[in-house]
């Protein structure tokens, strides 16, 4: 079976946070192959480097320069080793597919459209498990008959 990671999956893991707990606690049980794509990746060096400019803005709770560089250092080399499996979409799929998502949850729901991408990913994927920390998404996605074992 796989699992699709999205970027609060990611940022658990390798920024020690209140989701910590629950991304070890997965990898202790699972033997599932974690599928992310290059959206995904995208999104996650953007949280980081977001955390990191919020630092240099007073909040002291967010990650410094040095941890970010260490977690995304950390990162390379599990995706080195082969921790996660690449998969790519159609992009013209993903959009469409992505649509659709809007259409059906956006009023409804309130999903954001980057969510909306990344569950659609796993949808053309056809990944049976959705790994995400974010209540919108995890609720989008069980919706969507998603198993979501965060």
């Amino acid at each position: 079976m796989s699992s699709f990671g999205e970027s609060s999956f990611l940022f658990a893991l390798y920024f020690p946070n209140t989701n910590t707990e629950g991304v070890t606690e997965f990898f202790a049980r699972s033997t599932a192959a974690i599928i992310l794509t290059r959206l995904v990746i995208y999104e996650f060096h953007q949280a980081v480097w977001l955390e990191v400019f919020r630092r240099e803005h007073g909040d002291q709770s967010a990650i410094d320069r040095d941890d970010a560089y260490a977690g995304l250092a950390a990162f390379d080399v599990d995706l080195e080793k082969g921790l996660y499996e690449i998969s790519q979409t159609d992009l013209d799929s993903l959009l469409n597919q992505a649509v659709q998502l809007i259409d059906k949850y956006t009023v409804r729901e309130g999903i954001r459209s980057m969510d909306t991408l990344h569950l659609a990913s796993a949808k053309l994927l056809r990944c049976p498990e959705f790994l995400t920390f974010e209540r919108l998404q995890r609720r989008v996605a069980e919706l969507e008959g998603f198993s979501v074992p965060l």
